[in-house]
C-alpha cells in the first residue's frame, strides 16, 4: 500500500519517473519477476496521514529507504541492470564507430557524417521523405549513376547528358534551376547561406 498516487502510477501505469529511478527500475523488475512466479502483487492507494498509526514513522522510514537505495548505487563495488545496460551501449557505439571509420563502403556519406552518435535529420516531418534524404545521403538514391551500377539502367546520364550523381542532381542539373533557387531562399532564410554544398545540405541541422 501506498499514498503516493505517483508512485502506484509507475509500478500499474508505466508513469516515467522523475526521481529514485534506479530504484524505481528495481522495484518495478522485481515485481515483474514475482508476477513471473506466479506471486501477485496487489499495490494499491491508501489516504495519507489518515489517522492511521504509525503511517508517519513509516513515511520516514520510506524516505530513508529510498536515500539509502540512491547511495548504495554509488558504491563502485556494485553493478546494476543499468551500468550493465549502459557498458554494452558504450561498448558496441565504439565498434560501430570503428567499423564506419574502418569500412570500404558508405564512404559518401562518413564523408558528411563521419560520427556514428551523429543524429540524422531530426526535423524530417515524415518517413518518407526522411527515406529520400537518407538514400540521397549515402549515395543509393533512383539516380542513375546508381542505378547503372547495380544494372537497372545503361547509362549512368542524366537528361541533361551529365553523369546522373548526388551532387550533379541537387547542385548542378538545369533541369532543377528553379527548384534549387527556391532552396536556396530557404536556406538563406534559415543560416543566411548562399552557396549550396553538399555537406550544407546533409549536416544536422542542429550543426
Amino acid at each position: 500500500m501506498s499514498d503516493s498516487q505517483s508512485v502506484i502510477g509507475i509500478l500499474t501505469l508505466g508513469f516515467e519517473p522523475r526521481q529514485y529511478i534506479q530504484t524505481v527500475e528495481e522495484a518495478v523488475a522485481l515485481k515483474k519477476e514475482m508476477e513471473r512466479r506466479g506471486i501477485y502483487v496487489d499495490i494499491s492507494w491508501t489516504p495519507g496521514y489518515a489517522d492511521i498509526p504509525g503511517n508517519e514513522r513509516a513515511d520516514a522510514l520510506a524516505k530513508e529507504a529510498c536515500r539509502e537505495g540512491e547511495n548504495r548505487f554509488l558504491d563502485d563495488t556494485t553493478t546494476t541492470h543499468s551500468d550493465v545496460k549502459m557498458g554494452a551501449i558504450e561498448t558496441c557505439t565504439i565498434k560501430w564507430q570503428r567499423q564506419w571509420e574502418l569500412s570500404d563502403i558508405g564512404r559518401f556519406l562518413h564523408a558528411l557524417k563521419p560520427n556514428v552518435q551523429e543524429k540524422s535529420y531530426p526535423d524530417i516531418p515524415d518517413r518518407k521523405t526522411y527515406c529520400q534524404i537518407a538514400q540521397l545521403g549515402m549515395g543509393y538514391a533512383k539516380l542513375n549513376d546508381y542505378l547503372s551500377k547495380i544494372g537497372v539502367v545503361n547509362s549512368n546520364l542524366c537528361d541533361c547528358g551529365h553523369p546522373e550523381t548526388v551532387e550533379h542532381y541537387l547542385l548542378h542539373c538545369e533541369n532543377f534551376f528553379n527548384e534549387r533557387k527556391l532552396l536556396r531562399i530557404k536556406i538563406y532564410k534559415l543560416v543566411r547561406v548562399t552557396n549550396l554544398t553538399l555537406d550544407l545540405l546533409f549536416k544536422n541541422s542542429n550543426n
